[in-house]
């Protein structure tokens, strides 16, 4: 099995841990993806210390707590952008962090960054924009440890949206940068 079907597995395996995990039934399936990354993270920011029979504090052994944190990993796939901007958040480096540390960690990983960019202004601009985010994001993870090696970019502009919508919620998941594992 190739490395892209391993990872692919991984994240599938992971996904569906924490899925299991959950204490709560989701009423409505239609759960946006900022719903679903902030439920990881919150999940991931959890922590627990491991009492000598491997059990936490809320009954979640060592495994378990591992599992719902690389899960969490795996969901954080999206950095978002201010308008016009090409900055990373200060909320998206921690994540930024941990797949920096997994790249170093694993060094025949490789990633490329989809960068995107809300509809308004012109296309060749957007995809410019594109550029510069997704540029951002690979010197932030060489800076943490990546190889250069490891990270491909490439931009779609406004090509590719997760929103249709032409409000500024529906323009604001759409000025992003996406990892993709290979």
């Amino acid at each position: 099995m190739n490395q892209f079907g391993i990872a692919k597995h991984l994240v599938l395996a992971a996904s569906i841990a924490v899925l299991a995990g959950c204490s709560s039934t989701m009423k409505d399936d239609a759960m946006d993806d900022s719903s679903a990354n902030a439920n990881a993270t919150a999940t991931a920011s959890t922590t627990d210390t491991t009492s000598t029979s491997g059990v936490s504090s809320n009954g979640l052994t060592a495994e378990q707590i591992q599992q719902r944190q690389d899960a969490a990993f795996a969901a954080d796939t999206l950095f978002f952008f201010d308008y016009d901007q090409a900055s990373i958040k200060a909320d998206a480096r921690a994540s930024l962090q941990a797949h920096a540390a997994y790249l170093s960690a694993n060094a025949d990983a490789t990633v490329r960054l989809e960068g995107h960019a809300d509809e308004r202004g012109t296309r060749a601009y957007n995809v410019s924009l594109g550029e510069r985010r997704a540029n951002a994001v690979k010197r932030y993870l060489i800076v943490q440890g990546a190889a250069s090696a490891q990270i491909e970019t490439v931009s779609y502009g406004e090509e590719r949206p997760l929103s249709l919508s032409q409000s500024e919620e529906g323009f604001a998941r759409n000025r992003r940068v996406e990892l993709i594992y290979q």
